[in-house]
Formats: C-alpha cells, sequence, structure tokens
C-alpha cells in the first residue's frame, strides 16, 4: 500500500495517522522517519522470528506526552519511555533476546532472506492459481510474504459460502493434512493466504494444492 503518500494526505488535512504494521518488521523494509507516522505499531514475532510478546509502539514525539500506558507504575509522570519501560510484573525475558534475533537476520543477510520469501510467494502462488484454476484477490505487485490464492467454487458443493465454512475447510486442512493455513470467506468467495519465510520451500505448496484438489472431489 502507498503508506507514505497516504499519511501525507492526512497530515494535510489535519488528520492523525495510526499504522498497524503488524507484519512490516522483517517482512519489509521501515524507515519510520520517512513515513512519518503518528503512531506505528508491529510484531516482532511474526516475520522477525522473535518470541511471542514482542511487539513495539512508535509514538511521534509530539505526541508522547498525550499517550499512557495502560498501567500505571514506577515510571509514571517521568515521560514517555519511562511510564512504558516498566508496566507492573510484565516478562521482559522475550524481549532479552531480541540481540540473538538481530544478529540472526545479520548473519543470514536482510535482504536475501527477504528475497527468497518474496520468490517463494510468488512462485508458491503461481503455481496454486494454476493447480486451482482460479487468481490471486489482488495484482501480484501488492503481495510480499502472504498472497491471497482463490479457491475454486467446486470446494464448496452445494454448501453457502460464508466464515463456518471457511473455519471447516481450515480445520479439515489442519486435522486431516496436518497443514496450518487460514482460509477466508470475502463477499461471498473463499481464499487461502500462504505465507513463506526461509524455513518453507516449494514443496509444502504444491503439498497444499494436493490436499485442496482432494478435498474438493470430497465435496
Amino acid at each position: 500500500m502507498p503508506i507514505k503518500e497516504l499519511i501525507d494526505l492526512c497530515h494535510n488535512r489535519s488528520i492523525p495517522v495510526y499504522v498497524d504494521g503488524a507484519h512490516s518488521l522483517g517482512a519489509l523494509p521501515v524507515n519510520l522517519r520517512e513515513l512519518d507516522p503518528d503512531y506505528y505499531a508491529s510484531n516482532a514475532h511474526k516475520w522477525f522470528c522473535a518470541p511471542k510478546g514482542t511487539a513495539y509502539l512508535y509514538v511521534s514525539k509530539r505526541l508522547q506526552s498525550s499517550v499512557r500506558p495502560l498501567i500505571i507504575s514506577h515510571g509514571f509522570g517521568s515521560g514517555f519511555n519511562s511510564e512504558f519501560m516498566w508496566s507492573g510484573l510484565k516478562d521482559y525475558s522475550s524481549f532479552l533476546v531480541l540481540p540473538k534475533i538481530i544478529d540472526f537476520w545479520e548473519t543470514v543477510g536482510v535482504q536475501r532472506m527477504r528475497q527468497y520469501m518474496y520468490d517463494l510467494t510468488d512462485q508458491a502462488a503461481n503455481m496454486l492459481v494454476e493447480k486451482l484454476g482460479t487468481s490471486l484477490a489482488a495484482p501480484k505487485d501488492m503481495f510480499g510474504t502472504m498472497a491471497l490464492v482463490r479457491l475454486p467454487r467446486s470446494l464448496c458443493g452445494k454448501l453457502e459460502v460464508n466464515y463456518d465454512l471457511a473455519e471447516q475447510i481450515q480445520k479439515e486442512l489442519y486435522s486431516r493434512f496436518y497443514i496450518e493455513v487460514p482460509v477466508k470467506s470475502i463477499d461471498g468467495v473463499l481464499y487461502v493466504r500462504i505465507s513463506c519465510h526461509i524455513y518453507n520451500q516449494m514443496s509444502e505448496y504444491q503439498y497444499l494444492a494436493e490436499c485442496l484438489q482432494n478435498l474438493a472431489d470430497d465435496y
């Protein structure tokens, strides 16, 4: 998405901007100084490979005085960083491994890792579209490390396409084929959302295609 352009557009109209960048850390290059959002949040446990519970919240300096933590603790009244630094009895062990995570990315190579994920996502999405005879939910250049692939109508049979059916198919993929992948119902159409990291390989998505075809035969 054209985040920078959207932020500038809102700022020109005096509209504050919060960016939900949950998947961005690790998956995309992010320059907060260049983007200049008012607020920006992202998780470190997704593409960045850190433990769950690690994340960050960026707040522009001009707004930090108006933002308070939900839990008031030792740093109250000592400024933005101090107020958020030690909130109650929070367990910080997950944050202590972040230096090792950064070492891992730098050792393997940030661009090398991202390019592998981008290439695999492109290849896997194209393969699924071809094997399933469907299409992508958006242009390919809008996808990075994830892609949304339309599922064939034959997978639905005579059933109504809705949230419950999507959940049913997702559960069947897990229980019968040991595949964990989100299946979504959007405007009466089923989609599967694939994700690609450096520990994934093409054979896994080929197996997904086979299993989806098997499910379609059952319906």
